[in-house]
């Protein structure tokens, strides 16, 4: 807006005075435009590592050594040339460093009777046998399945 003034003189002055407005005024909004720099790396943070949690540590089984050793077995009764006749008892004597399974008696090659306690024995008949000599024998087996003959021994029935 224009104002003029005149004077009594002889000089006439004009004055240019802006007039207030309401005129919106934009603020501009602050941007990041800074370019990164290079500079130290930041300190990376750890990372907590698993533990191991304690365990029960197994117990240890028992490792099982076969037995290879063959139990030791002998006839007691009757002696090695003894003359027998009736009703009589063979007996033999047998160990082991585990244990003793059973002992099988033997009468000239044939199973006459087993025995799986102690005292090792079976009942011989021996009228049902001929009146000849005859040979005795016994197996003694242990725990592990390991056998063992004895000597053998010749008995005459009468």
């Amino acid at each position: 807006q224009l104002v003029l003034t005149m004077a009594a003189g002889p000089t006439a002055t004009s004055t240019n005075t802006p007039t207030p407005t309401n005129t919106p005024t934009i603020t501009p909004t602050p941007t990041n435009t800074s370019t990164p720099t290079e500079g130290p790396s930041p300190t990376p943070t750890s990372t907590p590592t698993p533990t191991n949690t304690p365990t029960d540590t197994p117990t240890p089984t028992a490792t099982l050594t076969p037995d290879l050793i063959p139990p030791s077995v002998a006839i007691t009764s009757p002696a090695d040339g003894a003359i027998v006749s009736g009703l009589i008892k063979v007996k033999a004597t047998a160990s082991d460093n585990v244990g003793i399974s059973a002992v099988r008696f033997y009468l000239d090659s044939s199973l006459l009777g087993t025995s799986t306690a102690t005292p090792y024995q079976v009942n011989w008949n021996t009228r049902k046998s001929s009146k000849t000599t005859h040979v005795l024998s016994a197996i003694a087996v242990d725990l592990a399945g390991n056998p063992a003959q004895s000597a053998s021994v010749t008995v005459t029935v009468q």
